[in-house]
């Protein structure tokens, strides 16, 4: 039946692959759909992928199965009205969980993208849910049962339940939209590899070995851009910390025992996007290959952290094994071996130039001539 569509890789695939802008880390070891460590080779690899029938054929598999979902929906509504049960019936359309399908240039699920985290949830009771009524604020499906329960006049209130109850939101008088944009919900994978807190327009999602990331749906509906503590953004982005923070601790997510996970962005940043200068088709990490790169002092201001010009503590906090820390904490409190981690390393710079161990060798950051220029002198204390 969709024998004669083409297709092409999402706008957002195209971005990522091009690294402008580029992937949080935790998509870096997403299973990608194109891998071109090149980047002047990517739109190559591109066309190839978009000719490829085994490309071709999955997205066409793909509608088809959506057109096969229709039909038997259709049908299943059609026995419900031949047998007057509609009207007494709540019919309830939704899912377990969303698919990458390109976007982000990654498939399957288990992104907090919302091509993946989010879900359909249509509702249909005639006569007591108002056609056309529409509920923009944030739900999850811990939300489902409570919600539907209290619909058919079940009091959940003492059963336990850890999801919220919409049903007032969705019952009423008369079509309308409701829109809360205070109310957030929680996600996190199985494995503690991410958390994320989502209203009706932020999403702030914490990760290991990663600065947080906060997305505007509103200005950046594909979620391309980090706008944590970005001017304007201080307020949300303090008050959606707060909350999943709270929840982490709450529901112990998985995330919450791992280590290191940047609550703020570091004092000592670059960005990991494709670089228009000094020269195209190449990012931060490329150029630190060439030796001379980070001699030049444009390559210095645009890549502090791989040439190793900025070495301070940053001055926001960190968790460590459900601690809430900083550098400025005392040494004491946190193992030598942290400042291994190298995004640790770039956090607190300062504070680990003075604390890496390497097998007899120590690391002295103690001495005025080496605090500025991030070189480190090494002693051999068996001497």
């Amino acid at each position: 039946m969709f024998d004669d569509l083409k297709f092409q890789i999402p706008e957002t695939a195209v971005a990522a692959f091009n690294k402008q802008p580029a992937l949080p880390n935790w998509m870096k070891e997403w299973k990608q759909i194109v891998r071109e460590k090149s980047l002047s080779l990517v739109s190559q690899r591109i066309k190839k992928l978009e000719s490829s029938s085994k490309f071709k054929r999955g997205y066409r598999r793909i509608f088809g199965m959506v057109k096969l979902l229709d039909d038997n929906i259709g049908k299943l509504l059609k026995v419900l009205e031949d047998f007057e049960l509609d009207e007494n019936t709540i019919v309830v359309f939704s899912s377990d969980h969303g698919d990458m399908m390109g976007e982000h240039g990654a498939d399957n699920k288990g992104a907090p993208y919302k091509t993946s985290a989010g879900v359909p949830f249509l509702i249909r009771w005639p006569k007591k849910i108002p056609k056309g009524t529409v509920v923009e604020s944030a739900y999850s499906s811990v939300d489902f049962a409570p919600t539907l329960l209290n619909m058919l006049g079940v009091d959940t209130g003492k059963l336990g339940f850890q999801g919220i109850d919409g049903s007032k939101d969705v019952l009423g008088e008369g079509s309308r939209i409701i829109a809360d944009g205070n109310q957030t919900r929680f996600l996190t994978d199985k494995v503690g590899g991410w958390a994320a807190a989502v209203n009706q327009r932020y999403k702030l999602v914490l990760a290991p070995r990663e600065i947080p990331w906060l997305f505007d749906t509103d200005v950046d509906p594909d979620e391309l851009l980090n706008f944590y503590n970005q001017e304007g953004y201080e307020d949300v982005s303090a008050t959606m910390k707060e909350a999943l923070y709270a929840a982490m601790m709450q529901y112990d997510f998985g995330l919450w025992s791992k280590f290191p996970v940047l609550l703020d962005r570091p004092t000592c940043e670059e960005t990991a996007d494709q670089l228009d200068k000094p020269r195209r088709f190449k990012t931060c990490k490329d150029l630190i290959e060439n030796a001379k790169s980070c001699t030049w002092k444009k390559t210095q201001e645009l890549c502090p952290v791989s040439c190793g010009t900025c070495v301070e503590d940053s001055t926001g906090q960190f968790l460590f094994k459900k601690k809430l820390m900083s550098c400025q904490n005392k040494v004491q409190s946190f193992p030598a071996w942290l400042c291994k981690d190298a995004t640790f390393r770039i956090f607190c710079g300062k504070t680990c130039l003075g604390r890496v161990r390497r097998r007899g060798l120590i690391t002295d950051a103690n001495s005025d001539d080496n605090a500025d220029t991030g070189r480190a002198v090494t002693v051999d204390v068996d001497k």
